[in-house]
């Protein structure tokens, strides 16, 4: 069974994500979520051998119309994507199910996550935005995109 995990952190570097799930994606498309807007909260839990990466705050999506989240829908096996589950959820992430929209305009019924304790906007890490930028530009986002969401990790 085939699993599609929308991400928007970290996790749009294939690099990074591979890392996570151990092993190559099946596919990674570029894909966006609907009425939800970026922003980041502080990280309050997280694996050791990330701290390098939780001294900023992580990204949340919050409802928001007419916003648009851009970020990377990878197809993966179940063991895969549970993987991928077990180690957000180490960071305080939690799964939702959404509906995406891919590069070809098809709608991917997806599973993503979020998390769950709102808090004041802190901006992101260093290493941790250049991961999301890396892999904005890696799946062939504009460049108006990548610096949406540079803007997005520095003002609330």
């Amino acid at each position: 069974m085939y699993v599609w995990n929308f991400t928007f952190g970290s996790h749009l570097s294939s690099k990074q994500y591979r890392d996570i799930i151990g092993g190559d994606p099946i596919q990674a498309l570029p894909a966006v979520l609907a009425d939800h807007r970026l922003t980041f909260w502080p990280v309050t839990q997280y694996p050791e051998e990330y701290a390098h990466l939780a001294t900023g705050g992580g990204p949340a999506l919050v409802q928001e119309q007419g916003r648009l989240i851009h970020g990377v829908a990878y197809q993966v096996t179940q063991a895969q994507y549970d993987a991928a589950d077990q180690y957000e959820q180490v960071w305080g992430y939690l799964p939702f199910k959404c509906q995406v929209i891919g590069q070809d305009g098809i709608p991917i019924d997806a599973l993503a996550h979020n998390l769950t304790v709102p808090g004041a906007h802190t901006p992101p890490a260093a290493s941790f935005l250049g991961l999301m930028l890396e892999g904005l530009k890696e799946h062939g986002y504009e460049e108006r995109i990548i610096e949406g969401v540079r803007q997005a990790a520095q003002s609330a």
